[in-house]
């Protein structure tokens, strides 16, 4: 199936088998630039970058599994969840066939956070132009510690609270509409998963 060039998709597709289909957009022209998103966030919090990447790439933001749209899964184990978004990616360029002027063209992928560690390990599986990963420390130990000492509480009600505290050490000052955007996807989150 070609997509049409200017417009947007969200709808999942079929993917390979043991994938889980995520829920994604597909926005504008060019090399294919996969965003992928960290933890509690879905593919929106690219949302103020997509008019100027769009206008130079065909950009394909997914939600991972357990996030924004995407249903939930037994496991995330990050191979998994590297899988489901190579599948994604060969949907979309099956999609593409001649349109994309770069046919067989692997993909630049751009991971923030969790999504950085997602996208390193896509690129250990699946073939990459290049990897960008955004703010993600490669030794995790401490992070690890932190989360696993809240475990409880991340799925509870509380959730919304202990993700901002947890947040609110790791960030630096936001400007007050930026706050609030991020704030919006914490309480979006489902603790459940």
């Amino acid at each position: 199936m070609a997509l049409d060039n200017d417009a947007a998709t969200s709808t999942p597709m079929s993917t390979a088998a043991g994938t889980i289909p995520l829920a994604h957009v597909v926005q504008g022209n060019g090399p294919l630039l996969v965003l992928i998103h960290g933890i509690t966030e879905n593919r929106h919090s690219f949302d103020p970058l997509l008019p100027m990447l769009q206008s130079r790439y065909r950009v394909l933001a997914v939600d991972l599994r357990g996030h924004g749209d995407s249903p939930p899964a037994a496991e995330y184990p990050l191979d998994a969840m590297a899988a489901d978004v190579a599948a994604e990616v060969a949907q979309v360029v099956d999609g593409l066939g001649s349109e994309s002027g770069e046919p067989g063209q692997a993909p630049l992928v751009v991971g923030h956070s969790l999504g950085g560690i997602v996208a390193a390990a896509y690129a250990v599986r699946f073939p990459v132009r290049g990897v960008v990963n955004i703010d993600q420390s490669l030794d995790l130990a401490a992070m690890q510690e932190q989360v696993q000492a809240v475990e409880g509480l991340l799925r509870s009600d509380a959730f919304p609270a202990v993700i901002t505290g947890m947040f609110a050490q790791m960030t630096g000052q936001l400007p007050p509409d930026e706050q609030q955007r991020v704030g919006a996807r914490v309480t979006e989150f489902d603790p459940a998963v």
